[in-house]
């Protein structure tokens, strides 16, 4: 499965002192895959 999600740009991580507006924290938005498990059973 894949999916949009938000990273951090400009060489941050998370943790880091961010002097600036929050509004324009430097984001990127790149595609990422994942994965999980689904259980299915029919009860008759």
């Amino acid at each position: 499965m894949g999916g949009k999600v938000q990273q951090l740009a400009a060489g941050y991580i998370e943790g880091d002192h961010f002097d600036g507006d929050s509004n324009f924290i430097p984001v990127h938005s790149p595609y990422e895959l994942g994965f999980f498990v689904g259980l299915s059973f029919n009860l008759k």
